[in-house]
């Protein structure tokens, strides 16, 4: 048998493992996007299939090995075969490498809490993360009764601590529906969502799977559908009402006038905003903060995981911490479809919208205002924009007629030096608090920026 010849099955092996782990790291791994833009289709379709190529992956490697090792008969070892072991070992941990990466890494790095949430109070919270001035997305929901106001629970999410789940859940409210936050760091904020239960009684449980232009992209895990943390829209339902079977089509959200000819709606928000925490502590002391257990409390019974965990960590708060503090960074991941030069890159905006109205914020505008406000129309809704120098907070709110309103409103919605009767404002629930502009522009091209009436 010539050399040649002797050579072809652990080429055809290593050829076979190297092609199945390459296309589950181009498609699901969110470290190919760096050199590739990989089509929101080809995710779909890999992510589809990504059990069988992660067998033929680990069955062909197994099977190079063998090859190799001379396991499959006399004459096909490395040293008949005349293939040194450093290609042998460079085949399978670059193959073992791709598929780790694509495959296991980005369930395991993103364990979301929908259910097993870790909340302490604002006073424990303090203590575990000794940080005032660490941002936190903030929102207020479940039964009445949770805070000292009567409303709900109001709940504080540390960019620090929820930027490795991404995603965690709140309990039920009166309705018995429950809720869920899904952050993006690369998108810059948090957005907070109803997770109604399944038309067939089962809970749902949201878990990102990679992220596209920068945006976090979350799968449900009882009917796998996917959508855009951004778009708030089930991607894989609007594929199948389109009749389409290219998920390149629903990359965007569509207008409210076709969902309703398709029959959908988007997913329900809740009011969010953003304030440090010290300055949460301070205006919810009953409030709860969420801790990311396996961050602060590592399991000591699972050192392996624990390592990787503190690497993940240590990953995460060094390039998320100087991509959020250095402006002049360009997006991480250069797959952005659309540039706009209306605002610096990475200006943080208060994007929302009304409707099929978008419009942008940044905190410069709205300080500026007079009384530190901003009141325009959007969507025929009169809206203040008012920037609580107290809370350090900036919150949109719903007015109660058309007449502008020229004084602080504080982050529990009460106009400050307003005499009388005072009922706190509604707040606008669509916020998206503090994301990038090239993240909120890029999906939502026709938005407004500062509005000034």
């Amino acid at each position: 048998m010539s050399l040649m010849i002797r050579r072809v099955p652990f080429a055809l092996t290593a050829a076979s493992s190297l092609t199945a782990s390459a296309v589950v790291f181009r498609d699901l791994s969110d470290f190919s996007q760096w050199i590739s833009k990989p089509k929101r289709d080809n995710f779909m379709k890999t992510w589809r299939k990504r059990k069988e190529l992660a067998a033929t992956a680990l069955v062909s490697s197994a099977a190079n090995s063998a090859v190799y090792f001379g396991l499959l008969g006399k004459g096909l070892g490395g040293s008949s075969i005349g293939v040194p072991k450093l290609a042998w070992a460079g085949v399978n941990a670059v193959s073992l490498g791709m598929l780790f990466a694509g495959y296991g890494n980005p369930e395991l790095m993103m364990r979301s809490r929908n259910r097993n949430a870790l909340y302490v109070s604002t006073c424990e919270a303090s203590k575990i993360i000794n940080k005032p001035n660490e941002p936190v997305v903030v929102t207020r929901y479940g039964p009445n009764g949770g805070d000292a106001d009567g409303g709900p629970t109001a709940y504080a999410f540390p960019e620090s601590q929820i930027m490795r789940p991404h995603v965690a859940g709140m309990p039920k409210d009166e309705r018995g529906i429950s809720a869920a936050i899904a952050y993006c760091a690369l998108t810059g904020t948090g957005i907070v969502y109803e997770t109604p239960p399944l038309p067939c009684g089962t809970e749902r449980e949201y878990f990102p799977v990679t992220q596209l232009e920068n945006n976090l992209v979350l799968m449900e895990r009882t009917t796998a559908h996917i959508g855009h943390q951004i778009n708030g829209i089930d991607e894989t339902k609007l594929l199948e009402r389109l009749g389409s079977d290219d998920y390149d089509d629903v990359g965007r959200r569509p207008t409210m006038k076709e969902l309703d000819a398709l029959d959908m709606e988007a997913a329900t928000e809740v009011a969010s905003w953003k304030m440090p925490l010290g300055q949460f502590c301070l205006a919810f002391p009953h409030g709860k903060v969420f801790i990311n257990d396996y961050k602060e409390f590592p399991d000591l019974k699972r050192p392996v995981l624990t390592i990787y965990d503190r690497a993940l960590d240590l990953i995460f708060y060094v390039f998320i911490d100087l991509f959020h503090r250095n402006p002049s960074l360009p997006p991480l991941f250069p797959t952005i479809e659309n540039v706009d030069d209306r605002l610096p890159t990475k200006e943080r905006v208060w994007g929302f919208n009304v409707g099929d109205e978008y419009v942008a914020l940044t905190e410069e505008f709205v300080k500026t205002g007079k009384g530190g406000n901003r009141n325009f129309v959007v969507g025929e809704i009169p809206l203040v924009a008012s920037w609580d120098d107290d809370a350090e907070c900036l919150g949109i709110w719903k007015r109660p007629s058309g007449r502008p309103i020229f004084q602080t409103v504080d982050v529990h919605g009460k106009i400050k030096g307003k005499k009388g009767e005072n009922p706190p404002l509604e707040r606008l629930s669509t916020v998206k608090n503090g994301l990038f502009w090239y993240v909120w522009q890029n999906f939502f091209p026709k938005t407004k920026v500062n509005p000034d009436k």
